[in-house]
């Protein structure tokens, strides 16, 4: 990375958006970090969303090192639409937003800051603090716990399989070679996109890092990034729940602990459930899907294995 003015990519990320995407634009433009590039990337939005976007864009496309406008024939889900930006940008880091929220003015130049002051570490995958806010009132700052925060991870893992996600993808600042080494957003849960991405970078030895400062508003609206969701929502958290989580509790030794939250935190009493676990007939399953490569909760196959450079398309 060149530590001294990297280029951040900017993803928009945009469906039926026209009525706060504006909003979100200039926030863009007003980052006091000035080597940005501006990636907008729309989801077959039915209102005139594009259009506004391209009108300002026109106006205000010098601002950016780069501006471009991504649109697709029919509407994919937020998963698909975000890895389109993925593939446009061109940044050494990505930061993603949904059309209707704002990044504060020193968003970007807080990022980088952190990035700079801990070089020597191994940092891929950066969170921030949210402001929620919803009609001119601002909400309490949300971060992520710091039992989350202080671990390794594979404790960070552990955590995110027996308490589940704490971390909005809106909070998600992104080296973007790694993230598309890793194969991107998973696109087979095209309304789940956050949690997979967590458990991706976690289960192949990336720490989540976390900068405690809120740099991110948040609106809270009745149609945020709106469209009638309800069913694929279901099915994603459905195919993930089976495809990703319980194969992932099973390879980590963790099923029961899981179940059985009394012995959180106690070191010995997960080693003794770990050590059960390998005893019992749940092993002989957990190999039979090492085998197959089938989930036995679920008719699906299960893809969700680390990849390499080699077998992701650049």
């Amino acid at each position: 990375m060149h530590y001294q003015d990297p280029l951040v990519s900017i993803v928009v990320i945009t469906y039926n958006s026209s009525k706060f995407v504006l909003e979100t634009l200039e926030s863009a433009k007003e980052q006091s970090w000035q080597n940005v590039e501006l990636i907008i990337t729309d989801d077959c939005s039915t209102d005139n969303t594009v259009e506004i976007c391209q009108n300002w864009m026109d106006k205000n496309k010098t601002r950016f090192v780069n501006a471009k406008l991504v649109t697709a024939e029919r509407n994919t889900g937020i998963a698909p639409n975000a890895n389109r930006g993925m593939k446009a940008s061109k940044g050494e880091w990505v930061k993603f937003i949904a059309g209707d929220d704002l990044l504060l003015p020193n968003c970007i130049e807080e990022l980088i800051h952190y990035l700079k002051m801990n070089k020597n570490l191994p940092i891929k995958f950066l969170v921030h603090g949210i402001l929620p806010f919803k009609n001119g009132t601002q909400f309490k700052v949300v971060f992520p716990p710091d039992e989350f925060i202080e671990n390794d991870a594979h404790h960070q893992l552990i955590y995110l399989l027996k308490r589940g996600n704490c971390i909005s993808g809106s909070a998600f600042f992104l080296e973007r070679l790694k993230l598309i080494e890793l194969g991107g957003f998973d696109e087979s849960y095209v309304m789940f996109e956050d949690f997979p991405l967590t458990l991706k970078y976690t289960r192949n030895n990336y720490k989540i890092w976390i900068i405690k400062k809120p740099l991110f508003k948040y609106r809270i609206h009745d149609c945020n990034l709106s469209f009638d969701r309800s069913n694929l929502l279901q099915e994603s958290y459905i195919r993930f729940r089976n495809e990703i989580l319980f194969p992932i509790l099973f390879e980590q030794g963790l099923f029961l602990t899981y179940w059985h939250r009394f012995v959180q935190g106690k070191q010995k009493y997960r080693f003794l459930w770990a050590i059960l676990f390998r005893l019992s007939p749940l092993s002989w399953l957990d190999k039979i899907y090492r085998i197959t490569g089938k989930s036995y909760f679920y008719n699906h196959k299960f893809e969700f294995q680390k990849t390499t450079s080699k077998n992701v398309n650049q």
